[in-house]
């Protein structure tokens, strides 16, 4: 039997420090702390070979630090993997990291937010070689990898788990919820419309309940703020502060290609900045907002393990989060607010959800990281030990299948970058626009302060009126 451990590289892209990451990517990052074998791991962060954003080379090596390193597989993680969300830019970033390519052992890949980018996520994966996927939203059948969903192992997975040994530190400190000084808390961003109902939802929900709570005397602290977001070990204080926190399913319900519907999306903004979810919709193409790809997040494993009751709209927790078991249920069209903020003064009933759901989700350790990295280690296993090839060239006979899939990949890009081009092109005609009348504007206006006390009273007018007309 092979060996258990392996020699494992770990890709990832982080460009702020440790205090200011999201401390649901460290945890993930260090899934492999709770294998039961001493892999040999070596952490890659792309972010210090591109410090300074888009490259322009056309082919660059492998690091030389890694260069006499021989691995067993190499995983690609989602913060690598997002990238290539980065537009235009990405063709030229990408190739910075075409030795993954040539690299001969199993490669694994884990992104996340599948709904963005997923076409130009599908062709990458292929062309580095993946051969396992661990994903979160794929499903036989369904629009996600069309490519890939042939050519490798995809694995179900969830977007985070619970980290056993923050867990286990929380609970000497967590007062119960009749102790707790605030009410309800919350924290999310505003996503762009383009993420549609699910991601207009996370903000709906606090513009929702923060006004009415307040009416009714809770103490709240709710903010969609940017400036207000909490990072590391501060979140769990945040969260072990409160007796409820609302939230809603993770996931999305809009899929963007390949960019296009970003570039669409940010076109009509500039054309009409205060228009409303509402008229956006009206101008999409019908269907564009009706998938529904929706998960338990990490977020609601640090309400368990903080024994802080939930409040959610009801959705889909992939069957983890029950209803009227471990959290209060909030209708999607908000109908019965009333009544789940006066069940929220009952903090005995609060406790019971709270406790069920600690118990049921943490005590039984089955989303656990430690469950996790043994599926992780289970999978490693099977296919290094068996007789798939891995990395195979394009010119192999076998690969034939291959070959042809990567031709179609080309023309379906070909195609779909076209239409990104066609997307953006009034978008960036806007901002050409602008520019050049911003630019005749200033020098009209240098003309003014020139003229104006030669010519007097007239020429204010004359100013005034080219300012108008350059300005409308």
């Amino acid at each position: 039997m092979e060996k258990s451990i392996k020699r494992i590289l770990v890709v990832f892209h982080n460009s702020t420090p440790d205090e200011k990451t999201r401390i649901t990517i460290l945890q993930h990052l260090q899934v492999f702390e709770y294998s039961e074998f001493k892999h040999h791991l070596v952490y890659y962060n792309t972010y210090e070979a591109t410090p300074r954003g888009v490259i322009d080379t056309a082919h660059v090596s492998i690091p030389s630090n890694l260069k006499n390193m021989v691995f067993d597989a190499i995983i690609l993680h989602y913060t690598f993997l997002n990238q290539c969300t980065l537009g235009f830019s990405f063709y030229k970033w990408r190739r910075k990291f075409d030795w993954i390519r040539e690299l001969n052992c199993l490669k694994i890949a884990m992104p996340q937010d599948e709904g963005d980018f997923i076409e130009l996520l599908d062709e990458w994966l292929f062309d580095l070689g993946v051969s396992v996927i661990f994903s979160i939203h794929y499903r036989k059948g369904g629009p996600l990898y069309p490519i890939m969903s042939e050519h490798s192992s995809i694995y179900p997975c969830l977007p985070g788990y619970i980290d056993d040994k923050t867990a286990n530190r929380l609970k000497r400190t967590l007062l119960p919820i009749c102790e707790r000084q605030k009410d309800i808390v919350y924290r999310a961003r505003q996503l762009p419309y383009r993420f549609g109902k699910a991601g207009r939802m996370k903000y709906m929900v606090a513009d929702m309940v923060a006004p009415r709570a307040i009416s009714r005397g809770f103490n709240v602290d709710i903010s969609t703020r940017y400036e207000d977001a909490i990072y590391g070990d501060t979140w769990f204080d945040f969260l072990s502060s409160a007796k409820a926190v609302i939230g809603t399913p993770g996931g999305w319900s809009a899929i963007d290609w390949r960019g296009e519907l970003r570039a669409n999306t940010n076109r009509m903004l500039r054309k009409n900045p205060s228009l409303r979810f509402e008229e956006f919709n009206k101008q999409m193409s019908k269907g564009w907002d009706d998938y529904q790809f929706f998960t338990v997040t990490p977020r609601h494993f640090e309400a368990v393990i903080t024994k802080t009751c939930q409040v959610l709209v009801e959705g889909d927790y992939k069957g983890i989060l029950e209803a009227d078991r471990h959290y209060l249920p909030i209708k999607q069209d908000f109908s019965n607010l009333d009544d789940v903020l006066e069940k929220l003064q009952d903090v005995n009933y609060l406790q019971e959800l709270a406790d069920r759901a600690y118990k049921d989700i943490f005590l039984t350790g089955q989303y656990s990281y430690r469950s996790f990295a043994k599926k992780i280690d289970i999978i490693l296993n099977k296919h290094l030990n068996s007789e798939k090839e891995v990395g195979v060239s394009m010119t192999d006979s076998k690969s034939a299948n291959k070959a042809i899939a990567a031709l179609e990949r080309q023309l379906i890009a070909e195609r779909h970058q076209n239409a990104l081009i066609h997307a953006s092109i009034p978008d960036l005609a806007d901002q050409m626009t602008e520019k050049i009348v911003s630019a005749l504007a200033k020098r009209v206006k240098a003309q003014i302060k020139r003229l104006l006390p030669v010519l007097g009273g007239f020429a204010l007018a004359v100013a005034i009126g080219l300012v108008l007309v350059f300005t409308r």
